[in-house]
């Protein structure tokens, strides 16, 4: 499998990947400062790049199973959410996707991840993320991002199914952040 993570930060994501025995990945982040973080043995495939400049630069015949964008995509306002989809959409193998997390705005606890951060543009719900995708030429399918202590997510739970009793309209997803998987439109 062949990944790109754009922001890939301190590295996190791809320790965690190279761990699960993925080793054909790259990242790329605009800061450079990131490299200060950043273990040693990752160093070197990384990329100090805008994204923009990164694409431009990628050879016709570069391919990605996966691309993933944690805590990215919101800081590009919609518009320019779709063009970095479609920018991305040659890049991928034929069965590749585009793999998010952004703050869940459906969910009453998803501000707290959205407003932290005055550099956000864009806010998304899972009906809104899945329009994105659409502008972009690809399905988008939406799920829950759980964290934290396995007990209290069950406790989570009860308190979320108790709510839907008693809302008229409860979100979708209401965990404060949600993933996004976006593929291909199959032709038909």
């Amino acid at each position: 499998m062949s990944v790109l993570e754009i922001g890939c930060g301190t590295g996190l994501f791809l320790e965690f990947i190279k761990k699960n025995g993925i080793t054909n990945f790259t990242g790329i982040d605009a800061d450079p400062l990131v490299l200060d973080y950043m273990p040693d043995k990752l160093k070197e495939k990384i990329i100090k790049s805008d994204i923009n400049d990164y694409i431009s630069s990628l050879e016709n015949k570069i391919r990605f199973d996966r691309v993933v964008m944690i805590d990215v995509l919101e800081h590009f306002n919609p518009q320019e959410g779709v063009n970095l989809l479609k920018r991305i959409k040659p890049f991928l193998e034929k069965d590749g996707g585009i793999v998010v997390r952004v703050p869940n705005l459906a969910s009453p606890w998803g501000g707290k991840w959205q407003y932290h951060d005055l550099t956000h543009k864009a806010a998304y719900t899972s009906g809104s993320l899945k329009q994105l995708g659409l502008m972009a030429g690809f399905d988008c399918q939406t799920f829950q991002h759980r964290r934290g202590n396995p007990r209290k997510q069950i406790l989570e739970n009860l308190l979320y199914s108790f709510l839907k009793l008693i809302i008229t309209d409860p979100p979708d997803l209401w965990s404060s952040t949600m993933v996004g998987y976006f593929k291909k439109k199959s032709v038909e």
